[in-house]
Order: C-alpha cells, then sequence, then structure tokens
C-alpha cells in the first residue's frame, strides 16, 4: 500500500513538472519575420573551375594519393531562381527552376596505377523544378534573423555524354537523364535591408529515383537506374542565395 501511494505523489509531482513552460530566451516562435500575403523572388547560384597539369619533366599531379599524373580541367554551374507567395505569416509555397552545366576533360591521369584514364571528356547538362513550402522561425523576437526549413518536390532532365575525341571524332555514350525526388533542407535567413535576405541552405533528406537511357554509337544500349534515401547533412549540398520581399 505504501508502494502505491509513493507511485501516485511521484505521478502528480512530475505531471506538473512536464507541464511547465521552458523559456530559453529565443523569443516567440509565432512573433512575425514575413508577413502574410507578401511575395518573395529568390536567386542562388554557383560556379567552379579546377585545373591540374606537370611542370617540368612531371606528367601530372596526384590527387589524393588515389589519382595519379592527372592533368585535365573541369567547370561546373548552376544557377537557380525562385517565387513564392505567403499564404500565413512566416510560411509560404512556391515554386523554383534551375540550370546545371559541367564538363569535365581528362587528358591523362591513372586511379591506383591499375585504371588508365586518358583523353577523356564528361560533358552534362540538367534542367530541374520544384514545389516547395517553407517555414520561418524567427529568433529572438527579432525580423533580421530566422531559422527555416523547407520540403520540396520535383525532379531533374537532362543529359550527359562520355565520350573520346578520335579521327573519326566524338565516340562514346550519351544518356538521357532523369530523377524525381522530396528533398527536405534547413537554413538561416538574415535581413541585410527592409526587403532583401541572405539565406544559407543544407539539404538533410532525399528519397527519390534517378535513371537514364543510354546510347552509344548511335544505338540504344543500356539502362540504369538508382533509388536514393539519405538522411544525413549534406555538406556538399550547402548553397548561398539572395531573396527580396515585397
Amino acid at each position: 500500500m505504501n508502494k502505491f501511494v509513493l507511485s501516485i505523489l511521484v505521478l502528480a509531482t512530475a505531471l506538473p513538472l512536464q507541464a511547465r513552460k521552458v523559456d530559453r530566451g529565443l523569443g516567440d516562435p509565432k512573433s512575425v519575420y514575413i508577413e502574410k500575403g507578401s511575395w518573395q523572388i529568390g536567386f542562388s547560384g554557383g560556379y567552379r573551375t579546377y585545373g591540374a597539369e606537370g611542370l617540368g619533366e612531371t606528367t601530372g599531379t596526384s590527387l589524393y594519393g588515389i589519382v595519379k599524373d592527372l592533368s585535365g580541367q573541369a567547370t561546373m554551374g548552376n544557377i537557380s531562381a525562385s517565387g513564392a507567395w505567403f499564404f500565413a505569416n512566416n510560411m509560404a509555397v512556391g515554386v523554383r527552376f534551375g540550370y546545371e552545366q559541367s564538363n569535365v576533360d581528362i587528358d591523362n591521369g591513372s586511379i591506383l596505377s591499375f585504371v588508365a584514364l586518358q583523353n577523356r571528356h564528361i560533358d552534362a547538362m540538367h534542367l530541374t523544378g520544384d514545389i516547395f513550402c517553407r517555414a520561418y522561425i524567427p529568433l529572438f523576437d527579432s525580423k533580421i534573423f530566422a531559422i527555416y526549413g523547407e520540403g520540396c518536390l520535383g525532379g531533374k532532365r537532362g543529359y550527359s555524354k562520355d565520350y573520346e575525341e578520335t579521327d573519326r571524332g566524338k565516340l562514346g555514350t550519351y544518356s538521357d537523364d532523369f530523377s524525381f525526388a522530396f528533398k527536405m533542407c534547413s537554413g538561416l535567413s538574415v535581413f541585410v535591408n527592409d526587403f532583401c535576405a541572405i539565406s544559407f541552405t543544407l539539404p538533410f533528406l532525399q528519397i527519390g529515383k534517378t535513371w537514364s537511357n543510354e546510347i552509344k554509337e548511335g544505338e540504344p544500349s543500356s539502362k540504369r537506374s538508382q533509388v536514393i534515401a539519405n538522411y544525413k547533412p549534406d555538406f556538399l549540398g550547402l548553397s548561398i542565395g539572395v531573396s527580396y520581399n515585397f
């Protein structure tokens, strides 16, 4: 009987403790960061180039000790634009369109001294499209700083080419590429004036599928596909964008 009474007393004490309001000093998450009825236009992009060549009698450079005698160059770029409407305070729905292109030219190289790479070229171009929903949580009741979460559903369409330059022209494989995925990401938004904000976005969830139809020497040759399910921060996907709100 004493154990039963003690259990009731412990439970009665624990319930109010669990129900108490905790204020961590981050402000009211329902305070207004961007008002209902606002429109947002955003832009983001990136451009990178890589180059490798040997000096003097050296054939090329080493990449992490795995690829040796590497010489060549690579160019990668992407750009995207988005538009969103705030159907409630701090919550918006929108669409995003993007363009990606990469060109890789490997003049010489070897992987672990077993696989030789010479006269290899890879070109790729893809168009992307997403429908997204984003929710902001202002920090410290501020209209300058906020964190946000975003979920988007979209796909990618484009091509990739893997070929060699020969006396008869370019010989290799052409691929029609497709993908469809659901993604989630989080980020930080900072207003630099009354209308313009800078955002830093980090993807952490992706569930989807990619597939390609390959054509070799002018004839359909093969198909390949991949199912993706990742739940981890994708630091290579970290992006910086600018948005205008009015």
